[in-house]
């Protein structure tokens, strides 16, 4: 029976307290599986295959993997929850279940280009990893794309202890074959020395090579074959960052930070994880502060610009019966959100340029319409003017109202640019986080949409990287970018993150 049978086969039995649910991924000598427990609790379940399981030497270092996981504490470590022998004879390790998406998947549906300030906060979080690794007496020997995990959040899990290299935890006489490694992302030390030899620079070599690679789309030492690849490895020096690619400029410290993690010889590198990462820490923060400007509060209230950039303050007052307004200076999503925020029922009239009137039902916040109308009604007032008519019980008998947030969203779809243009230019240097309460799902985004804002906040990308990863055409991320920031879905910058929209 084929691994794959075996594995279809496994489906529907118990493991423990588990029930296997289905197959997560096989490799050759393992198979994940997912499973729950009466609870509902999900979990991934590592099973090393049949014909493995009889060999000691590759049995011992299926094992160890959940002896050195239990060894490291550090959020992006996969927890181990425990290691078993099946009634097969097969030992399993039952671990946290990681929902995300690999580095490298991600890296190529980039087109293999990561910009390369996401590449650094990525980098940063792994090397915080190693530091507690090294601190537990661990070399992982094996980070690579493929065995980072950005999850939905923007956080990462680092996996596979498999050929780490860890004395102090070993039984006497054991090691790890570290050689299994890629040797594309291997140190020349780590093909050719002994395992006991390694210490952590091997892993900031690894991650030198893993930014090298994410900014570059190149990989090092790629021979026609593994054997050539390995001698590469071993004998050949990485080219400079600078140098992989005449098309693509970096900054010098970011050149400076990748050459020195991927140097030759070990003692030419950074001492230490620590180290590394302070250095790509100090390159963040000094980009930060070059780069922010001052927030400012135009977009939620009913300030805003004019096309010349002067303030302008519109004529409205939400404590009236009666709220009128010009569009340039509050434009329509400006509108929605006020009525949204105050959750207020009533008619809302834009008349346009043409002076055609257009009447809106509003229902406690949200507009009792259709989005494709609202979508054309977005495109209606650039130079026309508003007028909602606070009334609670005009609407009682009126339809469902759609929820505000899409209903914000739809109009900006439309909106002319400059309701968004100045603001968004505004903040091309700031990071794009979703707020920890956000309900996106809310917005009823289309699929290029959701994909070009969970990249975004998966790694941590500004709005300009965003634009440059040409994940989606200009003008659909900008108004999805403006109204998720109107509506405070989206607060922006990486350390005390301000809100691109404030409300006083």
């Amino acid at each position: 029976m084929g691994a794959r049978a075996m594995a279809s086969n496994r489906v529907g039995t118990t493991v423990g307290r588990w029930k296997i649910e289905g197959v997560l991924g096989e490799g050759g000598m393992s198979t994940v599986f997912l499973a729950r427990d009466r609870e509902g609790g999900a979990v991934a379940i590592k099973i090393l295959a049949r014909e493995q399981a009889g060999d000691r030497a590759t049995r011992n270092r299926f094992l160890r993997e959940a002896r050195i996981a239990r060894a490291i504490d550090h959020p992006a470590r996969v927890k181990v929850e425990s290691a078993l022998t099946l009634a097969s004879g097969e030992p399993a390790i039952v671990m946290e279940l990681v929902e995300g998406e690999s580095l490298e998947r991600v890296w190529r549906r980039l087109g293999r280009r990561v910009p390369y300030g996401s590449a650094l906060r990525i980098g940063e979080k792994v090397l915080s990893f190693l530091e507690a690794c090294h601190a537990a007496g661990v070399v992982h020997c094996d980070v690579k794309p493929a065995n980072v995990i950005v999850q939905h959040d923007g956080t990462v899990k680092v996996l596979d202890y498999g050929i780490a290299c860890a004395p102090s935890l070993e039984p006497q006489g054991s090691t790890a074959d570290v050689t299994l490694g890629t040797p594309s992302f291997m140190p020349p030390e780590q093909v050719t020395g002994d395992p006991r030899a390694l210490d952590g620079r091997a892993d900031v070599f690894a991650v030198g090579a893993t930014l090298f690679s994410l900014m570059t789309g190149v990989l090092l030492h790629r021979g026609k074959t593994h054997d050539e690849s390995l001698v590469l490895a071993a004998t050949k020096p990485a080219p400079s960052l600078a140098a992989a690619d005449e098309s693509l400029v970096f900054p010098d410290a970011v050149v400076d930070v990748v050459d020195r993690a991927l140097a030759f010889r070990r003692d030419d590198r950074f001492p230490n994880a620590r180290a590394m990462r302070e250095a790509v820490q100090r390159f963040l923060d000094q980009e930060q502060l070059r780069r922010t400007l001052e927030p400012r509060a135009v977009d939620l209230r009913v300030d805003g610009e004019d096309e010349s950039g002067e303030r302008v303050k519109a004529q409205v007052s939400w404590t009236s019966r009666h709220v009128h307004g010009d569009l340039r200076q509050t434009p329509l999503p400006h509108v929605l959100r006020g009525a949204a925020a105050r959750s207020l029922s009533g008619s809302l009239l834009v008349t346009d340029a043409e002076g055609r009137r257009h009447r809106l039902l509003v229902r406690e916040g949200g507009p009792v319409a259709r989005l494709e109308d609202l979508e054309k009604l977005g495109a209606q007032g650039a130079k026309g003017t508003f007028e909602f008519f606070v009334d609670d019980g005009a609407v009682a008998s009126a339809g469902a109202p759609i929820d505000p947030l899409a209903a914000i969203l739809a109009v900006s779809r439309r909106a002319p640019e400059h309701v968004y243009r100045k603001t968004l230019d505004a903040i091309g240097a700031r990071t794009l986080v979703l707020h920890p309460g956000a309900r996106v799902d809310r917005f009823a985004l289309r699929p290029e949409e959701a994909r070009a804002i969970e990249t975004a906040h998966e790694l941590s990308m500004t709005y300009q990287e965003l634009i440059d990863a040409d994940l989606a055409p200009r003008a659909v991320i900008d108004p999805v970018v403006f109204a998720l920031g109107l509506t405070r879905h989206l607060p922006l910058g990486v350390r005390g993150a301000w809100p691109l929209c404030v409300s006083k």
